[in-house]
């Protein structure tokens, strides 16, 4: 479907199970907001990037952006009713940079060593290594988001299948995934695993079509509406085929 790229048997945490767990304040809220904040700033810092900053400023405004959101609490306040999460983080992010960049120094109620593990070379590579020069700051963060998104609910299927034996399986998806030229056919990997060709097209097959059903479980959560998630499915896969 897809570029490719657990306790296995549940889904991922989403974006509401931390929300929820944030607002609240209880036991696993600073758990909560350090997932929050490690899951998301790539495509913040995306943005930040592709609106023209450096390195090191965009690292700064990104652990600013999240320090923000956290401490007037704007992180709760989203519900699905306002919208797509993703393009209600973006909203947010676009204020702070017009706003409020130059008050990120503040430190306050920053844990030691921040929310997330960020410096500017680290974020950087992870940035390099799916740039497009030309694209808008918008599309850059999209993408990044979409990708991310992506990569997360495979690595999840695939530490499911390691705890269900079925690694093998997972690896034959994967290489299937993009429609890109194979190392191996279905036949030589079903004879490497001892089945036939016909047994592991099948598996492959019920494996992609678990893939599919968890992303769509996971958006459903996140947009509040079967709808809702076919529509946003529809734009990720769109943003990053045309990348």
């Amino acid at each position: 479907m897809v570029r490719t790229r657990s306790n296995c048997s549940r889904f991922p945490t989403t974006i509401r199970e931390d929300l929820g767990l944030i607002r609240d304040k209880g036991a696993g809220a600073h758990e909560a907001l350090s997932r929050f904040c490690e899951s998301y700033w790539p495509p913040v810092y995306s943005f930040i990037r592709q609106s023209g900053k450096g390195p090191e400023e965009a690292a700064d405004l990104t652990q600013g952006f999240f320090e923000k959101l956290i401490e007037d609490e704007s992180i709760v306040s989203w519900r699905p009713r306002d919208g797509h999460f993703r393009s209600w983080l973006l909203a947010c992010l676009r204020r702070f940079i017009v706003d409020e960049w130059r008050k990120f120094s503040s430190a306050k109620n920053r844990p030691p060593g921040g929310w997330m593990s960020l410096d500017s070379d680290e974020a950087e590579t992870y940035y390099e290594k799916d740039a497009i020069d030309s694209e808008s700051p918008q599309i850059a963060y999209d993408r990044c988001w979409a990708l991310h998104f992506f990569d997360t609910v495979l690595k999840e299927l695939e530490e499911q299948c390691r705890a269900e034996g079925q690694l093998e399986v997972f690896g034959q998806m994967v290489a299937h995934l993009g429609g890109n030229d194979l190392k191996m056919s279905h036949g030589e990997a079903a004879k490497r695993m001892g089945m036939s060709t016909g047994t592991l097209k099948n598996e492959v097959t019920t494996l992609r079509k678990r893939y599919a059903r968890i992303i769509r479980e996971r958006l459903r959560l996140e947009t509040g509406t079967a709808v809702g998630a076919e529509e946003e499915l529809r734009y990720l896969v769109f943003i990053v085929a045309g990348s």
